[in-house]
C-alpha cells in the first residue's frame, strides 16, 4: 500500500503553483489596469469639444455694456450719474442718476434735471425725471447709446413733459 503522506505532498505542491500563479497574475493585471486608469484621462473630465460645439459663446466681457459720450466726446462711461443736456452753454445738465436697467439695447433709470438761469431765459431749478438710454450704434470703434429720452415727472417752466436729445 501506497504511504498516504506521499500522495499528498504532489497534490499540494501543484495547487501551492497554482494559487501562486494565480496571485502573480492578478497582481501584473490589476498593476496594468491600475497604469492604465492612472494615464487615461477621467471619465469625467470634459469631453473633447466638437467643432460645432467649441464655438465660443459671447460673454459679457466679450460683449460689453455701451457706453455714453457726453456731448459725443471722450471715452463712453458705463452707467454714468451725470451727463450734459445742452453742451453748446451746458445750461442743462442730468444728474444724480440711477439705472435701474442697463443692458446691450436700452438702459432705464431716474435721477433729476438741473437747469441753470442763465442759459434757460431765468427758469433755473431742478426738475425730477425718468431717462430712458436708446438706439446702440458704433461710433468710432465703441459701442454707446446715442439717443436720450427725458420724461419729467413734475411740471416744469418750459410746459415740457418730454425731451430727446442726440449723445452721438
Amino acid at each position: 500500500m501506497p504511504d498516504p503522506t506521499h500522495q499528498v505532498r504532489p497534490q499540494r505542491r501543484g495547487v501551492r503553483v497554482a494559487v501562486c500563479a494565480g496571485v502573480a497574475v492578478v497582481l501584473v493585471v490589476g498593476s496594468a489596469w491600475a497604469l492604465r486608469t492612472a494615464l487615461s484621462p477621467d471619465a469625467v473630465a470634459p469631453a473633447p469639444k466638437s467643432a460645432a460645439v467649441a464655438t465660443e459663446i459671447p460673454t459679457a466681457s466679450s460683449h460689453p455694456l455701451p457706453g455714453v459720450r457726453d456731448c459725443g466726446i471722450g471715452e463712453p462711461v458705463t452707467k454714468p450719474t451725470t451727463l450734459t443736456l445742452t453742451c453748446a452753454d451746458a445750461s442743462m445738465v442730468a444728474a444724480k442718476l440711477t439705472w435701474q436697467t442697463y443692458t446691450r439695447d436700452t438702459a432705464a433709470g431716474t435721477g433729476q434735471v438741473q437747469v441753470s438761469g442763465q442759459g434757460s431765459g431765468g427758469a433755473g431749478g431742478v426738475y425730477p425725471a425718468r431717462f430712458e438710454l436708446l438706439n446702440v450704434r458704433n461710433v468710432e470703434g465703441r459701442t454707446v447709446f446715442t439717443g436720450l429720452d427725458v420724461t419729467y415727472t413734475k411740471a416744469t417752466p418750459f410746459g415740457d413733459r418730454t425731451e430727446s436729445y442726440n449723445l452721438a
